[in-house]
């Protein structure tokens, strides 16, 4: 038996024990909720991947002036694990288009058009789209631009579409070379 002189400091102590533990059981309750609200499966956000690095990896990236349709499959593996598409590895394919773009004073046809006539078309707002990937690209002082995409499947036979100025022309990727274009294209 516990004597009455010692019975207060007892109590106390059995008291203060009690507080605590509904207290600790009260914090462990809301650790627990907390982080079974956090954990909850997010939306994967896959980093964008520099393709011009690739482009250098893979051995695709050339000089600007080699105008043309380029492309190269890979699989991704060969990527850091966070910038895959998903964390299987798979097939790729990187695409990289060169063009030339150069304005000339004459309307009509263009068979008889000298070099010198020709201005390039020198723009940091050139607006892309090829299949279901579009961006902005520039051209540089002699009218030169480069697009570079990742896709799943070959692009080579999707139309590229350019649009500087409110003006749109289209082609075949695989056909993307040189455009002389109406004056009105490089105002």
């Amino acid at each position: 038996m516990i004597s009455s002189g010692l019975w207060a400091p007892f109590a106390t102590i059995i008291i203060f024990v009690m507080v605590s533990s509904c207290t600790t059981a009260e914090k462990a309750m809301q650790e627990k909720h907390s982080k079974t609200a956090h954990s909850q499966p997010s939306q994967k956000r896959v980093p964008p991947v520099d393709l011009v690095k690739l482009s250098k990896e893979l051995g695709m990236y050339k000089d600007i002036r080699d105008i043309g349709f380029y492309e190269r499959t890979f699989n991704d593996c060969r990527l850091p694990r966070e910038h895959r598409l998903t964390q299987k590895c798979n097939t790729q394919i990187l695409t990289a288009i060169q063009f030339r773009m150069r304005c000339r004073d004459s309307e009509g046809t263009v068979e008889n058009v000298s070099h010198h006539e020709l201005e390039p078309l020198v723009s940091s707002s050139v607006r892309w789209n090829l299949s279901r990937y579009s961006g902005t690209t520039t051209t540089d002082a002699s009218g030169f631009g480069r697009v570079l995409v990742r896709s799943a499947k070959s692009l080579r036979n999707k139309r590229f579409r350019l649009t500087h100025n409110n003006q749109m022309m289209a082609v075949s990727a695989s056909e993307v070379r040189q455009f002389v274009l109406p004056r009105y294209w490089c105002n």
